[in-house]
């Protein structure tokens, strides 16, 4: 695969990016005015869960989150979402372990619920005086259930004479070629679904990153998708969508961003101990090592700081640069995997993802620790009051 980095600004033109860490060079040049991530979860009840889930909102900061198949529901959903780090929500509850819609946004937005039931929410986003819609879908695997979807969604498309967005799962590919292995003979793309998107001229908002969405044993499929109508690619015209890694569930995150050119920068971090360190096998040694009880406690102290500092460099290691690490590789290897495999990838992507998770927990210490506030510990560790107090 060579690599490809390309701008839509027309419609009809699909996109492939196949670099993962030139994709993020493109993402960090444009606007950050508006992100919208959508991910099928299969459950948000973990801790493993909302380790990742955060670490993806730092590093994105989405404005608004559509959260599918949560599998919670009642005190637990309030729970996740109180925590999240989000000022407001609508949730279409799911019944037992089945189904479920959650859409989480942040105070940049107005968003008025226009109309939601088991397989969409549709809402109206407004921000000042710019207005667009937005559908966020969860449709059954159920074939015959999946039928309600595209009657719905069809009597909604008659209705709307204004720039129109959907994104979520569609649990069907929209294209022959949308589908690899699996049992022979089964079909790729799904006729109800494309017989919706071509009635209605939408256009599909194509994709950097890897080219299917949802994965099962040897078979990969591109089910999650961003769709729109013309009226919205007339209003936006610079926008990027990036299949993000496949990470505690079966589906990528899939995420948009649109508007403006932009160039953002960041300078370097002050160095500080990190209470990370501490869960390190050889940071033991190193204070062993450095520390001299022959020497005065002020000797001893800065002699530790000088190697503690080296070690961070040569050994430990930046989290953050380490985590973006690990999510590359493991974003190359879940690529791979779509087109041989291999029981040496089945196994490296298991121990990328239990290294991943120990990356993630050390990230939360650190940002406990920058936080500089004790109830923090027992509390939210993505809120606003969180990320302010970080940057005192």
């Amino acid at each position: 695969m060579g690599e490809s980095l390309i701008l839509k600004t027309w419609k009809g033109f699909r996109i492939s990016c196949y670099n993962y860490a030139s994709s993020h060079l493109l993402l960090f040049l444009m606007s950050d005015n508006k992100k919208i991530m959508v991910w099928n979860v299969q459950g948000a009840g973990s801790k493993g869960f909302m380790r990742v889930f955060k670490n993806f909102c730092r590093k994105y900061s989405f404005d608004i989150i559509g959260i599918l198949e949560p599998r919670i529901s009642g005190v637990k959903a309030y729970l996740f979402i109180k925590n999240s780090g989000y000022f407001y929500s609508h949730r279409v509850e799911a019944v037992g372990f089945s189904g479920g819609i959650w859409i989480i946004w942040n105070q940049k937005y107005d968003i008025v619920v226009l109309d939601n039931n088991k397989y969409f929410i549709h809402l109206r986003i407004v921000d000042g005086t710019e207005t667009f819609l937005l559908t966020i879908v969860y449709a059954s695997p159920n074939a015959t259930l999946r039928q309600h979807l595209w009657t719905d969604l069809n009597v909604l498309a008659t209705l709307i004479a204004e720039p129109w967005m959907l994104g979520g799962n569609f649990n069907a590919a929209l294209y022959d070629n949308e589908r690899k292995g699996g049992a022979y003979g089964n079909g790729g793309g799904c006729r109800q679904f494309r017989s919706f998107f071509e009635s209605h001229s939408l256009i599909d908002l194509g994709f950097c990153g890897s080219q299917f969405t949802w994965k099962r044993g040897t078979l990969f499929k591109r089910l999650d998708i961003f769709i729109c109508n013309d009226r919205w690619t007339s209003k936006f015209n610079y926008f990027y969508v990036l299949h993000l890694p496949r990470i505690q569930s079966d589906h990528n995150p899939i995420f948009i961003q649109f508007n403006k050119q932009h160039h953002l920068s960041s300078g370097p971090k002050p160095f500080r101990f990190q209470a990370a360190w501490i869960g390190n096998d050889g940071f033991k040694d190193l204070v062993r090592q450095s520390w001299n009880n022959a020497s005065s406690l002020a000797d001893s102290i800065e002699n530790f700081a000088v190697q503690a500092k080296r070690w961070n460099t040569t050994v430990f290691g930046n989290i953050f640069k380490r985590k973006d690490n690990l999510l590359s590789r493991l974003y190359g290897i879940q690529k791979a995997r779509e087109f041989y495999y291999s029981d040496k990838l089945n196994v490296l992507e298991d121990e990328l993802k239990k290294e991943l998770d120990t990356t993630f927990y050390q990230e939360e210490l650190l940002w406990i620790q920058k936080s500089r506030n004790d109830w923090v510990i027992d509390g939210d560790c993505n809120t606003n009051y969180f990320h302010n107090k970080v940057k005192d």
